[in-house]
């Protein structure tokens, strides 16, 4: 330590001056100097003239001090030091570095409590002005407040000071300190000798108004200071005489947002004030927040004030005093439930129903006063009974929150009285009064949420009535309502939707479609999809599910015998299969999906299997929908998968029954005839563990399949052998030199027979999709094989097809995926992007069928993150421009849906040539060929969805009076469309 060093640091800053500071302190650990050493060389700049120096000099002292261990000063240096320090708080412009000193001499273990406290707190309360400072020097105050409040306990001079500093801030940040440090001192001092300056202090921040700036780097939100004021507020019941009327006084404000502000701190205040003080103020909180319920707007204040009203209830229970406070509810509701259809009835029910909630004796007394107001009306009209049910409901919900005791509900004695009223109105009332019959259902759901009230038997009754109202109420809200009370009843009484409410749906579900097209023509509610979705509604357990699927496969069976049956019956039934176990397997993890996965599967498959082809269980849509189902339940039983599939080898490839069918397909050989049944093969295989060795050599599977794809032209079918093609090649195949001896070969053609062309479209697809599978996870080899269709780009006979088959390499295929245990690596698609997109370039510039480049980029542009495409968006954007004015309709429309594929995520980049785009759009729009129309339009109808309105705005007129020609173009789709764009300029 010398004056160099000083005088280094003075003029210095950042690491350079940290490291003088970790000089400086090492020197005073190791007693090679001393801290009054560091200040005789300060010295002239601590008196400079210049105040910024001061600081400066000062913060060197103080970043030292910060940076010695808490054992290291002596009592008698703190002493020094504290002095010192607090001689500097006359200098305002050392204020902030003072502060940060002396919160670290109160944090070293030799701080004097007696000694320097009331010497820190004075020289505080003398010296600091804080209105004199900014913002961040008054946070290190507060900060050092809060530090010196741990050790001042109950010293009156802490409370005083504080007092003093705090008054008149303003910042967000200081005030949350400040309010913590006021919970503290409300919380945990004596301030009976400054209740009138701790409530001044604190209260004068009521109502918090502040909103948080964009981008505040404090995060302080207007929220926190509500809660943190609030929780200084309710801190001390010697604040009851002033802080109920001010609050009060607050609830005459405009703002919904100050109100409920109010009652939320009212509550506060009443739940944590002594029983006495609330005794002394309960007459004047109630006559003011009753207004708010009584006569309040429909907005949320009430709901607020409820709870006020609840709290005050449960306090003057606590101390004997709630019989005074009933018997002013009854008086103020007694009149106005007189006459149930009033305005007033309601508020005054919900009033009377938040107080008796507050305990057994105010909801006893005020339970019977309400029931015997309303349940002895004879006859009320319509009107009369929605209040009524209204009121019942609000009386029904609050005895939910009542404390039982084990003594059960307060309502006992009017139970049969409530069941019977909510059941007439559902069941007795007119379809038309629909308002009344969603009371009824909302007051049944209640009822049978009450198991203190209802038992088991009235329940199932309860329940067949909203079954009743789900199969014949007109109204899709009253339907949709009934339906989810029903779906809530059957996680507590299972048993009740399997024995009662099951059959009366599964009854309306006929044998064949012939008997629901005649049901349909007389009650669209009994339709076969509306039936199966209430089911499905319903299943919200695993003891229903069990009945569910049970009866659903039953009925499965039934349906497909039927010489009626279509595919549509039977895959509305899978889809409900499928949608409720994902729903179940999502919401409840100790939902064990393994233990339905061969109850559910067997008998699927051994029906798909045995099928004929034409069969409607044979529909492509239905082998889909149980592949999906055989994915989801058997990727979710992982402790199968071994069983799992040796089943499916053997009757997918060996021809022999097994678990999980008992019917097979013939042994599988490079002549078997396709089937779609392959593609259940590969939805039900993709999901097995790969560490799991295949029953058969995947390369021999893999030529198996690619022989029989050459035997069939149905896409669906295609469809499962190429993709089995990628899931192999990915999952199963370890030896990749296997692949690239038999699949990575030239596909230029010699000649162009059509024998040759189909045999080398069908050579691109397979070389394709086992591409994919060695993309997915980087190996250099699937690149390889895309150079090979790259190649064949400009070939006339089969360029146009290769070109299509871009989007396979690119496509995210939610069965060949990462979930299912393929392997796909980060940054494949990346990798892909840049080998790809140069090659099309140059290709296209070369000149040669530019139609069949675009076409191949716009495939793999279509399933590209916009991340990866915005970099190099600017090399092919040129291209496509150009491409919009080529005579060729092919290349114009490769390269509107080029465009129609980046306009989501590059829209910014792409808005930035608008004006080049628009012009060529509507040129477009003239163009020969009608699909070239059709994709323009579609394009520009597409703009507004992605390019921001003041970037459009220039061209809307031009947009709407272009496209006033292509109204009377010979071709209907291009008229519609047009129709359709030109609305949504108008719209803009």
């Amino acid at each position: 330590m010398d004056q160099n060093a000083v005088n280094r640091y003075i003029i210095g800053s950042g690491d350079d001056n940290a490291e003088i500071i970790q000089a400086f302190a090492e020197s005073v650990e190791n007693d090679k100097a001393r801290l009054v050493d560091l200040v005789q060389f300060l010295g002239d700049y601590l008196v400079e003239d210049e105040g910024e120096t001061r600081a400066k000099a000062t913060l060197c002292l103080v970043e030292t001090l910060c940076a010695l261990s808490k054992e290291k000063l002596t009592k008698q240096q703190v002493n020094v030091i504290v002095g010192f320090l607090c001689d500097r708080l006359t200098d305002e412009d050392c204020l902030k570095e003072v502060a940060i000193g002396l919160k670290a001499v109160v944090k070293m273990k030799a701080f004097s409590v007696l000694t320097n406290l009331d010497t820190i707190l004075d020289s505080l309360n003398e010296n600091v002005v804080m209105k004199r400072h900014v913002q961040n020097t008054r946070y290190e105050v507060f900060l050092l407040l809060e530090e010196l409040q741990g050790m001042a306990k109950g010293s009156q001079k802490f409370i005083s000071t504080y007092v003093n500093l705090t008054s008149g801030e303003k910042d967000p940040r200081n005030l949350l300190v400040s309010f913590q440090i006021s919970y503290r001192i409300l919380s945990g001092m004596d301030i009976s000798n400054h209740v009138e300056d701790m409530f001044d202090v604190t209260f004068c921040y009521f109502p918090i108004t502040f909103e948080p700036p964009k981008n505040d780097p404090y995060g302080i939100t207007s929220n926190d200071l509500k809660t943190a004021l609030r929780k200084s507020i309710s801190a001390n019941s010697l604040f009851a005489s002033d802080v109920f009327p001010g609050l009060i006084e607050k609830l005459n404000s405009s703002s919904e947002s100050v109100k409920i502000d109010a009652l939320e701190s009212t509550t506060a205040c009443i739940e944590n004030f002594s029983t006495q003080s609330i005794v002394e103020n309960w007459q004047e909180i109630w006559d003011d927040v009753k207004y708010e319920i009584l006569h309040g707007s429909e907005d949320e204040v009430p709901e607020y004030a409820m709870k006020v009203l609840s709290s005050l209830g449960t306090k003057l229970s606590s101390g004997n005093e709630v019989s005074s406070y009933v018997e002013a509810v009854k008086k103020e509701s007694h009149e106005k439930l007189q006459d149930p259809q009033s305005k007033f009835a309601v508020p005054a029910g919900k009033l009377c129903a938040c107080v008796a909630s507050s305990s057994r004796e105010a909801f006893h007394s005020l339970s019977t006063f309400v029931c015997n107001e309303l349940l002895m009306k004879d006859s009320p009209n319509i009107a009369a009974q929605r209040g009524i049910l209204q009121i019942l409901c609000e009386l029904m919900k609050s005895s939910k929150q009542v404390p039982n005791e084990g003594k059960g509900n307060l309502l006992l004695d009017y139970k049969d009285q409530l069941i019977d009223l909510f059941s007439k109105s559902l069941m007795g009332s007119a379809q038309s009064e629909v308002s009344l019959k969603q009371l009824a259902v909302r007051g049944i759901a209640i009822l049978c949420s009450l198991s203190d009230l209802v038992d088991h038997s009235e329940v199932g009754l309860l329940v067949q009535y909203l079954g009743t109202a789900v199969l014949e109420e007109e109204n899709e809200d009253l339907t949709s309502g009934a339906l989810l009370v029903l779906r809530s009843i059957s996680r507590d009484y299972p048993d009740v939707i399997r024995n009662g409410t099951f059959p009366a749906f599964f009854a309306q579900l006929p044998d064949d479609e012939t008997e629901s097209q005649q049901t349909v023509s007389q009650s669209p509610k009994r339709s076969i999809d509306f039936i199966l979705s209430s089911l499905a509604s319903l299943s919200a357990s695993r003891p229903v599910f069990e009945s569910l699927c049970i009866r659903l496969l039953s009925k499965l069976d039934v349906v497909v015998k039927s010489p009626s049956c279509t595919y549509r019956y039977p895959l509305a039934i899978i889809s409900t299969l499928l949608a409720v176990i994902q729903k179940l397997s999502d919401d409840d993890e100790s939902f064990a999906v393994a233990d339905y996965a061969y109850k559910i599967l067997f008998p699927l498959f051994t029906e798909a299997i045995k099928a004929e082809k034409t069969a409607p269980f044979r529909h492509d849509a239905v082998i889909n929908a149980i592949g999906e189902l055989s994915s989801l339940l058997i990727s979710r039983s992982t402790t199968l998968h071994e069983q799992l599939m040796n089943d499916l080898f053997d009757v997918f490839v060996f021809g022999k029954s097994s678990d999980i069918s008992s019917s097979a397909l013939p042994l599988l050989t490079q002549t078997s005839d396709p089937s779609n049944l392959y593609q259940l093969f590969l939805m039900a295989l993709a999901p097995i563990s790969r560490d799991l060795a295949l029953p058969s050599p995947p390369i021999e599977l893999m030529e198996i399949f690619t022989a029989t794809l050459n035997q069939t032209h149905n896409v669906f079918e295609r469809a499962g052998y190429l993709r089995l093609l990628t899931l192999l090649g990915n999952k199963w195949v370890t030896n990749v030199d296997e692949i690239n001896s038999r699949w990575n070969m030239p596909l230029n053609m010699t000649d162009d027979s059509m024998r040759q062309v189909e045999e080398h479209l069908s050579a691109i697809e397979v070389q394709a999709y086992v591409a994919k599978g060695l993309i997915l996870k980087n190996h250099q080899t699937g690149i390889s094989m895309v150079q090979n269709v790259i190649d064949v780009l400009p070939d006339d006979a089969i360029g146009g097809n290769a070109g299509k088959v871009f989007g396979v390499f690119a496509y995210d295929d939610s069965t060949l995926s990462k979930e299912n245990g393929l392997v796909v690596r980060l940054l494949y698609k990346q990798r892909l992007f840049s080998f790809i997109v140069p090659k099309l370039i140059d290709g296209f510039k070369a000149g040669k069928n530019k139609a069949h480049y675009l076409t191949a980029l716009s495939g793999v542009l279509r399933y590209m993150p916009s991340k990866i495409i915005i970099p190099v968006l600017p090399t092919f954007l040129p291209l496509l421009l150009e491409s919009l004015t080529l005579p060729n309709s092919k290349v114009q429309e490769a390269a509107i849906d080029t465009i129609l594929a980046t306009l989501i995520d590059s829209s910014d980049m792409l808005q930035q040539h608008i004006d080049t785009i628009i012009p060529k759009l509507l040129q477009a729009t003239l163009a020969k060929s009608t699909s070239v129309r059709v994709s323009a339009i579609k394009c520009l109808s597409a703009l507004p969805q992605t390019i921001s309105g003041p970037a459009l705005e220039p061209f809307r007129k031009l947009i709407i009076h272009s496209l006033q020609t292509t109204l009377g173009d010979p071709k209907r789709d291009v008229r519609r469309e047009a129709v359709n764009c030109r609305q949504l300029y108008f719209e803009m």
